[in-house]
């Protein structure tokens, strides 16, 4: 098996210590009230256990702060259902069941119900997916991919809607063998001030899905050579993250890097990137958000610095 071990022993680990999810066998029928009640687990705190998806050996995590995903809508539910309540199950059942299959094998998109047809290394070969992103231009993977693919500029870049589907799978792996993502809520909502919980830092850091990051998942989160969380800016203009010098920064940024303190954050791109660094482990850069436009909180700001 080519992935490395801090994956494969966190997503044993949690097999063993979270119910119900984990413990889906292929071929589980699941029902509406099952995943209704489970969507409601998500909105209420309770699963924290979400990894993320993408390349767990890639050198970038991107962390986000929610994913902008509406239970309430038709088309969103099966993307809830996959990059969420399965996030565990899927990879559980690669690490258990295809140890040997590599990340682009299709087999993977080919695995009994419910994994039939997405696979946790890349969800936009989903169709749900690709057809959401497709529709909207600026669509935060479409940011992602030109974050990590240094050296393209914002008019290098297609929309997915017109691309044929050979060139959409090249573009998807374009991002997905270089970057792991995660998010720091596992709330979701199309809008933040949507939200059930808006999303307080403070709050947070009291949540079992801090718990979870900054202790089961600590090791495998601390493997990755580069961070960059892009968590937005509430309507006062206070970055989610916290304010520069705060207890609740440094509890945020040394989930990725214990070692950093707060004498390690230096400006960059012109103030735009706080960049936590001291030469040992992760470098963890910190930014409002993956904006298109050149220069205004840009992707393209933080090219250079991955």
């Amino acid at each position: 098996m080519n992935m490395n071990q801090q994956f494969i022993d966190l997503v044993t680990r949690m097999a063993q210590e979270y119910e119900p999810w984990n413990h889906l066998p292929p071929g589980t029928p699941l029902t509406e009230e099952l995943i209704r009640e489970a969507i409601a687990g998500i909105q209420n705190g309770i699963y924290p256990d979400y990894i993320g998806m993408g390349n767990p050996d890639a050198d970038i995590l991107l962390v986000g702060r929610e994913k902008a995903l509406d239970p309430d809508e038709p088309h969103d539910r099966p993307i809830i259902l996959h990059e969420l309540l399965l996030n565990h199950p899927h990879w559980y059942d690669i690490v258990v069941n295809h140890p040997n299959k590599g990340s682009h094998d299709a087999a993977l998109l080919q695995r009994p119900h419910p994994f039939t047809d997405f696979s946790p290394y890349n969800p936009l070969l989903f169709q749900d997916t690709r057809h959401r992103v497709a529709r909207k231009g600026s669509h935060t993977y479409r940011r992602m991919w030109l974050t990590v693919n240094r050296g393209a500029t914002a008019h290098q870049l297609r929309g997915l809607s017109r691309m044929n589907n050979q060139q959409q799978e090249a573009w998807s792996w374009g991002l997905f063998d270089k970057v792991f993502i995660t998010e720091l809520s596992i709330q979701v909502a199309r809008k933040s001030n949507e939200a059930p919980t808006p999303f307080r830092l403070t709050e947070w850091l009291q949540s079992a899905r801090y718990r979870f990051m900054s202790r089961m998942a600590a090791a495998f989160y601390r493997r990755f050579k580069t961070v960059v969380i892009y968590a937005g800016v509430n309507d006062t203009g206070v970055k989610y993250v916290g304010a520069p010098g705060s207890p609740e920064r440094l509890a945020l940024v040394q989930i990725f890097n214990p070692s950093l303190t707060h004498n390690h954050m230096h400006l960059r791109a012109n103030g735009m990137v706080q960049e936590y660094a001291n030469g040992s482990g992760a470098r963890v850069l910190i930014t409002p958000t993956l904006f298109m436009q050149v220069g205004v909180r840009s992707a393209l700001t933080i090219q250079p610095l991955i």
